[in-house]
């Protein structure tokens, strides 16, 4: 029974999927983290990550570079993993009546 996930790829492998990756050299981009929804908060996220970083340092990575919403429920994990945010990303929606100023209905 699989109860979590985690998956890892070297940050020059996302060049196409995120424009402007903040990750040091040597580091490693957790680009997919989930857990049973029965089994989270039993520390089983934490768990994995403790192991990922053991083979992380073993295969001559230094940091861990992973994208978060800070709005999220999971923000607080992150956080309490020792990730802190470097770079922000902002987005705003135009409300849909500016939209006529420039011929879009």
């Amino acid at each position: 029974c699989l109860i979590g996930m985690q998956l890892f790829v070297e940050p020059a492998s996302l060049e196409w999927h995120l424009a402007k990756l903040q990750a040091p050299e040597r580091s490693v981009y957790l680009f997919l983290a989930c857990t049973d929804p029965a089994f989270r908060g039993a520390r089983v996220g934490a768990a994995l990550f403790a192991q990922s970083m053991a083979w992380a340092r073993d295969a001559g990575y230094e940091r861990c570079a992973v994208h978060y919403l800070t709005a999220s429920r999971a923000a607080g994990f992150w956080r309490g993993l020792g990730f802190r945010p470097v770079s922000l990303w902002l987005r705003r929606a135009i409300d849909e009546r500016m939209l006529w100023a420039h011929g879009r209905a």
